[in-house]
């Protein structure tokens, strides 16, 4: 014969009596943290159902046997034996449910993960270059499809003698080398009409009173010639 009852706290009360044994069993946790604890006494074979009480000390079971009346008290998740009878005069009387044998040693089946989805494969990023100059950076793209610029060429030197020579008038080449023209070299009249400032030797014009660089009066003309 086997017992069930839920008690206070989320916790199963299991008793089963096996010829000679009863067995008392309290599980607690939920799913995946299930705690048992279970023991065994000797009471012979029982005479009556088990009876389940609510006194001010606790949980009491009532177990009546063949060699007598036994009590227990549970206490969270220990039950221990009374040597004496406890006074279940004013207890509550609380309800246990007979159950098949396979039923008393079950546990609660746990519910099964579900399997992960396969996440989506990552696409291939997408070849990418960029060039500054003569540098160049390739992303993504196969060492065998990337294009390598070509080597710039250093321009060829040229002597003189490979410089084309000036064509004269109708078509004909000159061996002449070609003249540029003198530089026109001032008069000392002009030179001597020029003005220089005395500070800084900034030239002013023929007009000005002060050196349009330092600030520093001019000479006039007429005094800087005598």
């Amino acid at each position: 014969m086997n017992y069930q009852s839920d008690l206070p706290g989320g916790q199963l009360l299991s008793v089963e009596n096996n010829d000679t044994q009863t067995r008392i069993a309290l599980n607690s946790g939920g799913h995946g943290q299930q705690q048992s604890q279970a023991n065994s006494f000797q009471t012979g074979a029982w005479t009556h159902p088990p009876a389940l009480f609510q006194t001010s000390r606790g949980l009491v079971l009532q177990i009546e046997a063949a060699q007598g009346r036994f009590y227990f008290q549970l206490q969270g998740s220990s039950v221990h034996r009374l040597d004496d009878a406890p006074a279940l005069r004013d207890a509550e009387t609380l309800h246990l449910q007979k159950t098949s044998a396979g039923d008393a040693d079950s546990k609660p089946t746990m519910t099964p993960l579900q399997a992960m989805e396969s996440l989506e494969p990552m696409k291939p990023m997408r070849p990418m270059q960029m060039r500054m100059g003569n540098m160049h950076m390739s992303m993504g793209t196969p060492p065998s499809q990337i294009e390598h610029p070509a080597p710039e060429r250093p321009a060829p030197e040229r002597h003189a003698s490979e410089h084309p020579a000036p064509l004269q008038s109708g078509g004909e080449i000159s061996s002449q080398p070609e003249i540029s023209p003198q530089p026109e070299i001032p008069s000392q009249r002009e030179i001597s009409s020029r003005r220089f400032c005395t500070q800084c030797g900034r030239e002013a014009a023929a007009a000005d009173r002060f050196c349009a660089r330092c600030g520093h009066e001019l000479v006039p003309l007429d005094e800087s010639t005598a």
